[in-house]
């Protein structure tokens, strides 16, 4: 009636949203803030005085899941997607670079491959990785030292060891991995010791002392 007050409100169905609404022909954009204000508000059309039209247009409701690498790998897959209400994302893999493993994800999910399922909210996580660590053992020789003592070793890192004989002793042999070293290869250890480079797997390093031995030349 003319000179009356009258409100109209807007309830989408669950998983949906409004998309856009239009007030005596003219379009409110989904990207304005009166469609906004409108959704949650209303709208009241105060001491009527003309014909009003109003209509409004529906849709899905939609979520980002956003996923990420803190650094040292990547995310193999759709790192933004955009999931309509109630269905699910697709699956992303996060993949270690070279020399590193992965972790797990920032919200503790464990497995390097996942699927968000049933997405209802705005998700997304950041795939964390660490740098793969190595063991070199020492076997711990007789009559004589190796130092450092078992080692742990980032991927590509180095190391060197140095070998002390007892008093009266001699280095005689240095083992590397089941691998004998040359006569040549352990003088060179005995005086500046054996260095690992460029770690990438386990080791085992060991020695053997042998007792020294003189001669006494006699000069009659």
């Amino acid at each position: 009636n003319y000179g009356d007050t009258k409100s109209y409100y807007f309830t989408p169905d669950l998983g949906n949203v409004v998309q856009s609404i239009t007030l005596d022909g003219v379009l409110l954009t989904s990207s304005t803030s009166p469609t906004l204000a409108a959704a949650i508000l209303g709208i009241t059309f105060s001491s009527i005085s003309a014909n009003h039209t109003i209509s409004v247009i529906f849709g899905t409701q939609q979520f980002t899941l956003t996923y990420r690498s803190a650094g040292n790998g990547s995310v193999s897959g759709n790192n933004d997607q955009l999931v309509n209400y109630g269905l699910n994302g697709e699956t992303v893999t996060a993949v270690p670079a070279t020399g590193y493993h992965f972790v797990n994800w920032s919200d503790g999910v464990l497995t390097a491959s996942r699927q968000e399922i049933d997405v209802r909210a705005n998700d997304g996580a950041t795939a964390n990785f660490a740098i793969n660590t190595f063991t070199i053992t020492v076997v711990a020789p007789t009559h004589g030292g190796i130092s450092p003592t078992t080692s742990t070793i980032n991927y590509g890192g180095s190391q060197r060891f140095t070998f002390t004989p007892s008093t009266g002793y001699h280095l005689a042999t240095v083992t590397v991995s089941g691998s004998s070293l040359t006569p040549s290869q352990v003088q060179s250890a005995a005086s500046s010791g054996y260095n690992f480079s460029y770690v990438t797997q386990d080791e085992t390093i060991t020695a053997t002392y042998e007792l020294n031995v003189y001669t006494i030349t006699y000069v009659p």
